[in-house]
């Protein structure tokens, strides 16, 4: 019945075609999906399937828009809308003059693109042949699997040439190395902790932040989503506080900048609102250690009464760290920036203001 209404209906709008003809004259139907791609993409993705084709030379290619040309509104209903299934194209392609006929259907699973081509015989009514693909990372990855998914669907149909090789579809990034400048921050509690201790002298203060600093990171990319790092960062912290010496009135004002070294590991998560804008939240956990500094106490006639060697409490310490941001992304760089907060698990935190930029290979 459908082989009936579909001749019927174009049979005044389809040009006749020779059998040879017939032969060359090739249909990509309309992609579908299972979710987590749009029916924008769908379209930019069957017309790129139909260049690909072109690119052969050997084929009359007719996608959706011409096929849309060739039928009058009721006819696009009644065909297109009831379609649904392989035998059903192949019949539409037949009404159309078409001997092959493309079909495919695209959809996102967390990070992976599933890509399914098959081509249909219309004279035979049967399944010419099939591929799928698994595409792991963003868009162009996907994009780039098509040229080698096409040569080889439509490879018997094309003598003396070969499947384009998967190896030389152009691989997604999986490597991500940055630097990273950290600015900045404040005190998590604003708690003084002690600079130092044992004998006469002692002192107290708190971080003023005040702080810089520069962060090397590497990263692998699990997909376009996910991606787990290791970083290495140095800062200078300005601290301010008071000494004094026990069992007299004496106090001085003192500030110093601390050294801080600070290595991570953690997870970042990225989620694309556009293929190049991303928020990303990580999470991250290591170890920093503060260095000693050295604070000149002085008289009121500006002679030296003592050098204090000055640390702050735990200086070694365990980090907890949270970030939040927004990151531009490209096929070989990226860059961006965010928050990062430091958990105060000691009553101190060095927080900071992060900003990014990262090659991809």
């Amino acid at each position: 019945m459908q082989i009936l209404l579909a001749i019927l209906l174009v049979a005044g709008t389809a040009p006749a075609t020779a059998a040879a003809e017939e032969s060359m004259r090739l249909a990509v139907m309309e992609f579908s999906s299972k979710g987590g791609v749009t029916a924008d993409q769908m379209e930019a993705l069957a017309d790129l399937v139909q260049t690909e084709i072109r690119k052969h030379g050997r084929f009359e290619v007719m996608g959706m828009s011409d096929i849309r040309a060739l039928l009058k509104f009721e006819e696009q209903k009644a065909l297109l809308s009831n379609c649904g299934d392989d035998s059903c194209y192949a019949e539409l392609g037949g009404a159309l003059g078409a001997r092959w006929v493309v079909v495919g259907n695209v959809s996102r699973f967390g990070g992976t693109y599933l890509l399914n081509l098959k081509l249909l015989d219309s004279r035979r009514s049967r399944l010419a042949h099939s591929i799928s693909r698994s595409v792991k990372g963003g868009e162009e990855a996907l994009l780039a699997e098509v040229p080698a998914a096409v040569a080889e669907l439509i490879a018997e149909l094309v003598p003396g040439k070969e499947p384009v090789p998967l190896e030389k579809a152009p691989a997604a990034a999986r490597w991500e190395m940055g630097l990273l400048g950290l600015f900045f921050g404040g005190m998590a509690a604003g708690k003084e902790v002690s600079l130092s201790a044992g004998g006469t002298y002692q002192a107290s203060g708190d971080m003023t932040g005040q702080r810089l600093g520069v962060g090397v990171r590497g990263a692998y990319l699990v997909d376009s989503f996910q991606a787990v790092f290791v970083q290495a960062d140095f800062l200078v912290e300005h601290w301010v506080g008071t000494a004094w010496q026990e069992g007299a009135a004496n106090e001085w004002e003192i500030g110093a900048d601390f050294p801080v070294l600070r290595g991570r590991a953690g997870y970042r998560f990225a989620w694309p609102v556009v293929s190049w804008l991303a928020p990303y939240a990580e999470a991250g956990v290591g170890l920093q250690a503060t260095l000693s500094r050295t604070a000149v106490l002085k008289d009121a006639s500006g002679q030296t009464v003592a050098d204090l060697a000055l640390k702050p409490q735990d200086a070694l310490r365990f980090v907890l760290t949270v970030g939040l941001g927004l990151e531009a992304r490209f096929s070989a760089f990226a860059v961006g920036a965010g928050y990062l907060w430091d958990a105060p698990i000691y009553a101190k935190s060095t927080s900071s203001v992060v900003a990014h930029a990262a090659m991809r290979f």
